[in-house]
């Protein structure tokens, strides 16, 4: 009787044990999703305002893209903005309304990482996605860089980057939310360059302005004032790139042969 007695007491304590076990990690678990439940909503929240702030700005910019013909490349805020080291921001502070980052299901890394203005970041998403189709699904874009700080361009030069090839702080237009750096990756993850005999390179070079994308250093120093850069493709406006396509022109010889607003 004695033995049937201990053990019924030490089966009590173990499903006392277990039930104390498990009534805690219950409560752990409520907590932890009241607490995922939270942070889901604040990331819903800053989604929501970024769609908000996205759909008016691609709102405004479809009007302009309609009835506005003229070409802006004094305006900070303007997607024509003319940037170079002789060019810089009027206003060092300078930072757009409607910052957006790039959403897209269809570039080889996550691109929500990436900011630009909203019209540059839904432009590249559906650029993007072509490009995607163009090559059956077996290549994608790989984004490598977009916004950059003022921090970030400055410490490019402090590690070494030669005036040749880097834009210099408040000149550069990563700091104007438009501007891309890209290269291509496989299906293996191995990362292609953007070559100028590549297909890729070549796709580019027939199809980016139709999404309002121009290679903005393209005809070397003497032209552009820097190297040329196949990976780096900046946003327009796309009546402006496909002009400049159209014509074989950067925008840096826009500029020095317009120096003013061009109407079309």
């Amino acid at each position: 009787m004695a033995i049937k007695h201990r053990f019924s007491i030490w089966l009590s304590l173990i499903w006392l044990f277990i039930w104390i076990f498990f009534y805690i990690l219950r409560q752990n678990y409520a907590n932890a999703q009241k607490l995922f439940t939270s942070d889901i909503q604040v990331i819903q929240n800053q989604n929501d305002k970024f769609d908000m702030i996205a759909n008016i700005s691609w709102l405004l910019y479809q009007s302009q893209k309609k009835y506005n013909t003229t070409f802006d490349l004094q305006s900070d805020s303007s997607f024509q903005r003319y940037l170079s080291d002789e060019n810089p921001f009027s206003d060092p502070s300078y930072k757009p309304l409607d910052i957006a980052p790039i959403r897209s299901y269809f570039t080889h890394n996550n691109p929500s990482k990436f900011m630009l203005r909203a019209p540059a970041a839904i432009a590249f998403a559906d650029m993007a996605r072509a490009f995607q189709n163009a090559f059956s699904w077996q290549y994608k874009l790989y984004l490598v860089s977009a916004y950059r700080s003022y921090w970030s361009q400055s410490s490019l030069f402090k590690n070494g980057c030669e005036q040749t090839r880097c834009a210099e702080p408040w000149a550069s237009e990563h700091q104007a939310w438009l501007a891309v750096d890209i290269s291509v990756a496989n299906r293996n993850w191995k990362t292609i360059q953007m070559t100028t005999w590549s297909d890729y390179y070549k796709w580019m070079d027939q199809n980016a302005h139709k999404y309002g994308f121009h290679n903005t250093y393209q005809k070397w120093e003497a032209i552009d004032g820097k190297m040329a850069e196949h990976r780096h493709r900046r946003f327009l406006w796309e009546p402006f790139a496909t002009y400049l396509h159209d014509n074989n022109m950067t925008i840096a010889e826009y500029y020095k042969i317009q120096n003013s607003e061009f109407k079309i």
